[in-house]
């Protein structure tokens, strides 16, 4: 019913062992001055390009230095809700090559509403999230076709896996978004889309 007498003393002994051990190893180790242990790394030109920094830097916001400043989710969910100016819209207007009208329905909006902004106002999280999801997928798509008149050609052509659309068309709503980038997806790794 209870284990054998040597069995217990070798586990009461290797329990002292392990205790003696940690009482080692967490000695406190005394510092008197503050260690930086951050490191710089240059910022890689695939990095640049495509993704998350690239459609940042699109909408005209600051680039990081290296890919310890790499924005997040977290930062995009800040930039959301504090709202991009009309300026970032203009900018996302002029690398799509899209009229004001596009833009007015893609945001939601109407075209004289879109007229009194002024440079400094700043769009709702609705109209600011959207603005995001576009940059992504510009970036995304220059990273596919490897040049903005490329993908700007793409996008005002009819693709019949997208039911026979222009991908323009299908910018206005988050799941026609996901559809374009699905689409470029699959470009990308060769498969016909």
């Amino acid at each position: 019913m209870f284990a054998k007498p040597e069995i217990c003393h070798k586990f009461v002994a290797n329990v002292r062992i392990m205790k003696k051990d940690k009482e080692l190893k967490v000695k406190p180790y005394p510092i008197t001055e503050p260690v930086n242990y951050t490191v710089e790394e240059t910022v890689s030109p695939g990095y640049k390009r495509g993704g998350l920094a690239h459609a940042i830097a699109l909408l005209g916001l600051a680039q990081p230095d290296s890919m310890l400043d790499a924005p997040s989710d977290f930062d995009l969910v800040h930039l959301i809700r504090q709202g991009l100016s009309k300026m970032a819209m203009d900018r996302i207007m002029l690398h799509y090559d899209i009229t004001a009208l596009d833009m007015a329905r893609i945001l939601h909006t109407s075209d004289r509403t879109m007229r009194r902004y002024t440079d400094e106002s700043l769009l709702n999280p609705e109209q600011s999230e959207r603005l995001i999801e576009l940059a992504k997928l510009y970036a995304h798509g220059i990273d596919v076709f490897g040049s903005s008149a490329r993908f700007r050609r793409w996008l005002n052509s009819t693709i019949l896996s997208l039911g026979n659309q222009r991908p323009l068309d299908l910018l206005d709503t988050s799941v026609g978004i996901s559809l374009v980038d699905d689409t470029l997806g699959r470009i990308e790794h060769g498969i016909a889309a």
